[in-house]
């Protein structure tokens, strides 16, 4: 099993984000997930992150899960540790 059936995987498992109730934090949370805790690569990251966004009420648009993958990779850079890890 690859890393990205890995992480399609543990999309499964998440809940939807749902305008007006969390959705931002809860979508924030599955490109971290994949950007740091599968560690996938920028496009795989956002491949999955489709995948994920057609069960979201409503689904994110395009130019929202670029945003929300640059958003995790360059925020999540800024709060790691000197081991790597995310605290």
């Amino acid at each position: 099993m690859t890393i990205s059936d890995r992480a399609r995987r543990y999309l499964a498992t998440c809940p939807p984000a749902i305008s007006g109730a969390g959705g931002h934090s809860q979508t924030y949370s599955v490109a971290v997930a994949l950007t740091h805790g599968f560690q996938l690569p920028r496009g795989e990251a956002l491949t999955l992150m489709r995948e994920y966004s057609a069960g979201c009420q409503p689904p994110w648009s395009e130019r929202e899960l670029n945003h929300k993958i640059d958003e995790a990779i360059r925020k999540c850079l800024v709060f790691r540790n000197v081991s790597g890890q995310i605290p």
